[in-house]
């Protein structure tokens, strides 16, 4: 089945969207490995091609001929991803059934998120075009689409599926699947008769990346406990901390590097004196 390519303004947050834009990637302290999904970065445009179009945009610069130009470049760019080991990414996002591709850029305005969409249609995708403010595109999420009664049945035989012992109120019993990504797979028997089903999913949400540094790119495990004051009293800083940036004080407390060079004795968290 081909993929699907819908394409819409950042802020969008239906179940399929992928950010390609460079500014969305990188505020997620991602390496040029990452991204979302791991694969959003490779489609963003370069800081070389991208900041001086943003430049022309804000003073009233953008002609027809600097899209051309920047067209051109963003169309050569992909073309070297796609000859490198990068050219996994192309391949990820072509197996999916469809994806929403988000930038910055408002509907309308000359973008690259339609330059990929184009390039992605030339490589089998099926373009379905810009999704208004608050569209959805059309049918379920992909992952979200209810397993069938055999393919429930055969993980359960497989041992790759587990009846649980809930039963509901109905007297239906739920047959848990095999976890894939975030999401379960599940079943609703009554009587011996498959009754419903879906998929459980975890949440979005993705892991910290430490703030002790501007050129620390670790994984945080660590808050920093410094206590604030003024409208904060009572609150401590929790910028989140790996091991390494992390300035230790006592057992289980931690100071990030900036307030650490506020109080490196912590004395702040010690009880006034009598």
């Amino acid at each position: 089945m081909p993929l699907d390519v819908y394409t819409a303004k950042m802020g969008y947050r239906g179940p399929d969207w992928l950010d390609v834009s460079l500014q969305g990637n990188m505020r997620r302290g991602d390496t040029p490995a990452g991204g979302h999904r791991g694969i959003g970065f490779w489609f963003a445009p370069p800081p070389m091609l991208l900041y001086p179009m943003l430049s022309a945009r804000k003073f009233g610069r953008e002609t027809p001929a600097l899209q051309a130009e920047y067209r051109e470049r963003y169309l050569e760019h992909l073309r070297a991803r796609y000859r490198s080991p990068a050219r996994r990414a192309f391949d990820e996002l072509l197996s999916w059934p469809r994806v929403v591709l988000l930038c910055f850029c408002k509907s309308g305005e000359f973008c690259h998120r339609r330059l990929l969409a184009e390039v992605l249609v030339k490589m089998g995708a099926v373009d379905r075009g810009e999704l208004a403010p608050g569209a959805e595109p059309d049918g379920p999420p992909f992952w979200r689409s209810q397993p069938t009664e055999r393919e429930v049945s055969r993980a359960v035989e497989s041992g790759a599926a587990t009846p649980l012992p809930l039963l509901l109120a109905g007297g239906e019993r739920v047959t848990m699947g095999q976890t894939a990504g975030r999401c379960t797979p599940f079943e609703v028997v009554k009587d011996g008769k498959r009754v419903g089903g879906g998929f459980i999913c975890g949440p979005r949400g993705r892991k910290t990346r430490c703030k002790g540094s501007p050129s620390c790119a670790r994984l945080s495990s660590l808050l920093c406990d410094f206590p604030l004051d003024g409208k904060k009293k009572g609150k401590t800083c929790d910028i989140p901390l790996c091991a390494t940036c992390a300035r230790t004080m006592a057992a289980d407390l931690h100071y990030c590097p900036v307030h650490h060079s506020y109080d490196p004795d912590g004395a702040k968290l010690r009880p006034p004196p009598p």
